[in-house]
């Protein structure tokens, strides 16, 4: 009984300061911008996930893969919030063999994201700086873009299971 009071006092005073930076844990979906693709959104950790893009530019005969870190900020609540993030990244050539005629590049990114129930929806801007491959391409690439995620597996509410736990007793 000693034990389960002092986890409810601390859970009380600490629980409302941490916040996840996100409502979801598992999210899939499409990324539209001058580019066409899926992405694949993970949390790793307390405001931190890894974002998985394959994109299929409308012109042209590469494929673009990118892996990115990105930082949450909450800015209402866990439904809506502000990130950035960096991460590597590849375009293979449809035409060439595998690892000729790639390109190499770091992306960054910066966006808003909203989620609604199972629905996620984001507007960022993402420019992708090309380290390695193809000349023709310019240095910095902006790529504005919108998302629209499936939330496959929701975030589990303990603070608010704790919450309800404070109630009851209190």
């Amino acid at each position: 009984m000693k034990n389960r009071t002092v986890f409810l006092i601390f859970c009380a005073t600490i629980g409302p300061f941490i916040l996840f930076g996100q409502h979801y844990k598992t999210a899939l979906g499409f990324r539209f911008s001058e580019d066409r693709g899926l992405t694949y959104q993970q949390s790793i950790g307390n405001k931190l996930t890894l974002e998985s893009l394959m994109t299929v530019p409308q012109v042209g005969d590469q494929f673009q893969l990118s892996i990115i870190l990105e930082k949450h900020i909450n800015i209402i609540g866990r439904r809506f919030n502000a990130y950035f993030g960096v991460g590597p990244q590849t375009a293979f050539s449809r035409k060439e063999k595998l690892f000729v005629g790639n390109s190499y590049g770091i992306n960054t990114i910066a966006g808003l994201e909203w989620s609604i129930r199972r629905l996620n929806c984001s507007v960022d801007v993402k420019p992708l700086i090309h380290v390695a491959g193809k000349s023709n391409a310019p240095l910095i690439e902006y790529q504005p873009g919108i998302s629209i995620r499936y939330v496959l597996i929701k975030r589990d509410g303990f603070w608010d299971k704790a919450k309800k736990k404070i109630r009851r007793i209190a």
